[in-house]
């Protein structure tokens, strides 16, 4: 029997994948192909739905800040973020998100 051992980046990601045979043998299935297919068979857990979400959140702090420069768009800005902060309630379960796009 072989077990899958399945490697998540912090945002719930599967970045990677690894066999391991009963003779203890590793075996790397680590293709893109792959690891696209484990990713929409495995889907992350609303934890890292979470994680992933906070951190875009994080990183687009700057863009709200009142001295930010250059100044960006603020309204696209502002959706972008209230639709990362809606994305929980917006989507019944974890195969169903979809990213919202950063701003230019």
């Amino acid at each position: 029997m072989e077990s899958i051992y399945v490697y998540r980046d912090e945002s719930g990601e599967i970045t990677g994948s690894a066999t391991k045979a009963e003779n203890g043998e590793k075996i790397s299935v680590d293709s893109p192909e792959y690891v696209a297919w484990l990713n929409k068979l495995v889907p992350p857990a609303w934890e890292q739905i979470r994680a992933k979400r906070d951190g875009l959140l994080k990183d687009s702090d700057w863009s709200v800040l009142a001295d930010a420069t250059p100044k960006p768009s603020q309204e696209a800005w502002l959706n972008y973020r209230k639709e990362l902060r809606d994305l929980p309630q917006t989507f019944a379960t974890t195969e169903e998100v979809v990213w919202p796009n950063k701003p230019e």
